[in-house]
């Protein structure tokens, strides 16, 4: 197996298991918790996923720069990267110290938020280092120990939330239970990269700190409207409505984990291609291999998406529980952003050099989203805003950046992606979907369901796959033996 290849697979398999670990917590989150006590757990944590992004402002990225290929005061790289993040994460400290927890918990209409917002005082500080710190393992090719320490972490945290859920039935430990983890994984941190890294330790040096800000903050203003846009709706719905209506939507306001792992293996493998033949000027390369993307990834996903929309309700039911099931809605809504996701937009502006394009379509897209999904939220209620994202993502957000592109790479809209195609991969999909459709007709609980609808959904995918699309049949099959069979002998 190619280092290349290992490498990616690492950071792939502790991705997974890291999402398999947290969608195991939030079930046992949604099951022993009351509505009230869940949406009190989860508001707090998306007032802290919200400001990360105007906090971090690409600060952890820009160790690839300054610390990739320097032969001297590494170490003091590091300790200036530190002292930013602390200084941002204090940002957040001293907001909620002087009443900011009060003002979320009166946004939220959710009281007990000004308790827990006030233990989250200290989070920040012990979570933004260590942001930067994953960043130095990956530079210093130590991939598989960022993946090893990442998956330990992950899981220590989620036993203990688990545990706890469990035990007291409150949301109050639970929180606790991050910051101690937090407060644990960051002097581990600091011992492995310290250990790692040698030699050239100083005090921050005001001139390197104002450097890392120059480099690092256009590069995070471009990435804060993709990150704010993905927790956008529930802070709407957080807003606007009950917590116990965020309670619901939340749990079904959730992306397929399997997405972005899938995704980001093939773009890592040909985004360093593509940029190369952008360099060159050869557009029509490039263009080809942008194409093969979504081919790519609309066989795994695509399928997926159609089962699980197929099977919406039932998946809903498994996990959460009959107190969950409007959530059902949302989760079916949030599954129509699929065919979205297989096109990764992004890389084909970095190849081609025009992150700025990409950041104005992105702020656009946020604020039309936000018009959307407060009307839609007043019109219909919580399940609003999640349809306001998906409009905005379909009407404004593809549209725009499909025409952007096709004028870069000199051809019609319509050659951007392969149509044709995905066309066949969805109708192949669609097709074990209404042959697994009968699965519902059995009788008993949703996992039987579930299970009979799965097997005869796969077989007959393949099927269809093999007859109809016998290239792509054998294209995802090579992929399967690239990426689980070599791990497997491996």
């Amino acid at each position: 197996m190619s280092s290349r290849l290992a490498k990616v697979i690492a950071l792939s398999l502790g991705q997974g298991l890291s999402s398999v670990a947290l969608i195991a917590s939030s079930i046992v989150c949604n099951r022993f918790l009351s509505m009230a006590d869940l949406a009190t757990y989860r508001q707090t944590m998306l007032a802290y996923e919200f400001a990360v992004p105007f906090l971090t402002l690409g600060i952890p990225s820009s160790l690839y720069y300054f610390l990739s290929g320097a032969k001297e005061r590494r170490r003091g790289i590091i300790i200036d990267n530190i002292a930013i993040s602390l200084v941002m994460g204090s940002i957040f400290s001293v907001f909620l110290l002087l009443g900011g927890n009060r003002l979320l918990a009166l946004r939220f209409d959710n009281p007990a938020l000004e308790t827990t917002l006030r233990w989250f005082i200290i989070y920040p500080l012990l979570t933004f280092p260590v942001l930067s710190l994953n960043s130095v393992l990956i530079i210093c090719d130590r991939i598989t120990l960022s993946a090893v320490f990442q998956l330990c972490t992950k899981c220590l945290l989620v036993a203990g939330v688990i545990v706890t859920c469990i035990a007291t039935r409150s949301y109050e430990w639970p929180l606790l239970v991050k910051i101690m983890v937090a407060g644990i994984s960051l002097p581990a941190m600091l011992y492995i990269v310290f250990r790692t890294v040698r030699g050239g330790a100083d005090w921050p040096r005001l001139k390197n700190i104002r450097q890392i800000l120059i480099y690092s903050v256009p590069l995070g203003l471009a990435s804060i409207a993709g990150s704010v846009s993905i927790s956008l709706d529930k802070v709407i719905v957080s807003s606007m409505c009950t917590p116990e209506s965020f309670a619901v939507y939340s749990s079904g306001a959730i992306q397929l984990p399997f997405i972005g792992i899938i995704t980001g293996s093939i773009t890592t493998v040909i985004l360093a291609e593509m940029t190369l033949l952008c360099k060159e000027g050869k557009l029509g390369n490039a263009l080809e291999l942008f194409r093969r993307i979504p081919a790519q990834t609309a066989l795994f996903l695509f399928p997926l998406m159609v089962f699980c929309i197929l099977f919406n309700k039932d998946i809903i039911l498994l996990f959460y529980g009959q107190r969950y099931e409007a959530s059902h809605i949302v989760f079916l809504i949030y599954l129509c952003s699929i065919p979205i996701s297989i096109v990764t937009y992004g890389s084909a502006f970095t190849a081609l050099n025009r992150t700025a394009k990409y950041m104005q379509v992105s702020i656009e897209e946020l604020a039309v989203n936000f018009v959307l999904s407060c009307g839609l939220v007043y019109l219909f209620g919580a399940w609003g805003a999640a349809l306001g994202t998906i409009l905005a993502c379909y009407f404004w957000a593809v549209p725009r950046l499909l025409y952007i592109l096709s004028r870069e790479f000199k051809c019609s809209i319509f050659h951007m992606l392969p149509f044709v195609q995905l066309g066949k991969t969805l109708l192949c999909a669609a097709a074990a979907g209404a042959i697994s459709a009968a699965a519902h007709l059995i009788p008993g609980p949703s996992a039987v369901k579930l299970l009979c609808g799965g097997i005869v959904f796969g077989c007959c995918y393949l099927a269809a796959a093999w007859f109809f699309m016998p290239q792509s049949y054998a294209a995802l099959l090579g992929i399967v033996k690239r990426n689980f069979l070599r791990r497997t002998v491996s």
